[in-house]
């Protein structure tokens, strides 16, 4: 019988190459679990949880040292991503926490944001992040973009000193892929509650109106995968290596620990009931499973570890857009779709049922496999575009 599931701590190093956490980083991982164990279908328990966190110092160690934490890991925020994807098996729960995300990935750039940790070393995790711009407003201008209209932000907008928003941005009159952060406390934006809005996890949402707000082009993230950057504004920031690796990565690694784990509570409840014969089929199947999720573990590490080696020498973008690293990822993706689909045909189609952890795990993984399928193989394959269009 392989190793249970919940032996399995998800910072566990599989391989030598895989960073070991210290003692107080695991800690911190231990509370982050059992604050955010409870609340995978609450969007303001779930930001209060993330608040708290770093309140406590949780995700300080993530922020370059210069603003006040540690310089930045890729393979800690990786491992906290995977945690957060394996809470419920869905894309969706990474668009709650995707305020989260926006405390990790700009720390790949190592402190250029210097306001936006300022802020969050002095005051805590005053952001938030939109769930619609469907009516917003973007305009390229000489120095950024302009913005006008309104858009819908999770609940705790109003107290907001940074929104981030991902949209189609016109840079040299074409539409690209970018996310941008917006400093809340300029001229022209205001912020009040809406209790007629729901976010997608129905909690209530606010409502942000902006007239001639400006951001500038050093606060807008290029996606990697969405042009190319050689295209893009020289100050325009460009963390497209990161996020395809925290993104489609920790995803893909997420979903299947999810489905792993649902599925070994099935069969041991189902364990004494079932005949010798379905007892050693179920084995055999968590096995192998369990063997393409480790392996695809493995390989994830194993390159988030190339990139942190590269980004000490400042060459991680022409590392990541490597052709032989976006092959990686897709072998990653393969190995957990496997791994996913091998448990829906064990526990038969039942589990398909809407709001099954395990139908919600092969319904985001099928999703997000057609994403992946629609780019190049030499690029790199983020998730950038799907988001967007999930979030529309």
């Amino acid at each position: 019988m392989p190793q249970a599931l919940d032996e399995m701590n998800w910072n566990e190093s599989y391989e030598s190459a895989i960073p070991v956490l210290d003692d107080a980083e695991a800690a911190r991982l231990s509370m982050a679990r059992e604050l955010l164990t409870d609340c995978p279908d609450d969007d303001d328990r779930a930001a209060a949880a993330l608040k708290s966190l770093v309140g406590e110092g949780f995700l300080m160690d993530t922020v370059p040292a210069e603003h006040g934490g540690r310089d930045a890991s890729v393979s800690y925020a990786a491992r906290f991503l995977e945690m957060l994807a394996a809470k419920n098996g869905s894309l969706g729960w990474l668009f709650t926490i995707q305020q989260g995300l926006h405390f990790l990935l700009p720390t790949a750039t190592h402190g250029r944001c210097g306001e936006y940790f300022t802020d969050v070393v002095r005051q805590g995790a005053l952001f938030a992040g939109s769930h619609s711009r469907s009516g917003l407003a973007i305009r390229e201008a000489a120095d950024g973009v302009e913005l006008d209209g309104i858009l819908q932000y999770c609940s705790g907008a109003p107290l907001a000193t940074w929104l981030t928003c991902t949209a189609r941005i016109p840079v040299s009159g074409e539409a690209r892929g970018c996310t941008m952060m917006i400093d809340a406390r300029q001229p022209g934006i205001s912020c009040e509650p809406a209790s007629y809005l729901h976010s997608m996890r129905g909690s209530l949402t606010g409502i942000v109106r902006l007239t001639n707000v400006r951001v500038p082009w050093e606060r807008v993230y290029w996606f990697s995968d969405l042009g190319d950057p050689a295209n893009r504004p020289q100050s325009c920031r460009y963390y497209g290596a990161w996020q395809s690796i925290l993104m489609q990565g920790a995803v893909f690694l997420g979903i299947a620990r999810c489905a792993l784990s649902y599925a070994h509570d099935q069969l041991t409840r189902r364990r004494s009931a079932a005949d010798p014969a379905k007892r050693f089929s179920g084995d055999l199947a968590i096995g192998l499973s369990t063997a393409e999720f480790l392996q695809a573990r493995s390989l994830f590490y194993n390159r988030v570890q190339g990139l942190e080696q590269a980004a000490l020498a400042g060459t991680e973008q022409r590392e990541a857009s490597r052709p032989w690293h976006a092959a990686i990822l897709s072998t990653v993706a393969s190995l957990a779709y496997s791994c996913v689909s091998r448990l829906v045909e064990l526990l038969g189609g039942s589990v398909l049922v809407t709001g099954n952890p395990l139908e919600r795990c092969w319904r985001d993984l099928q999703l997000a496999r057609v994403a992946e399928g629609t780019r190049q193989p030499a690029v790199n394959l983020a998730l950038g575009t799907f988001i967007m269009e999930q979030k529309q």
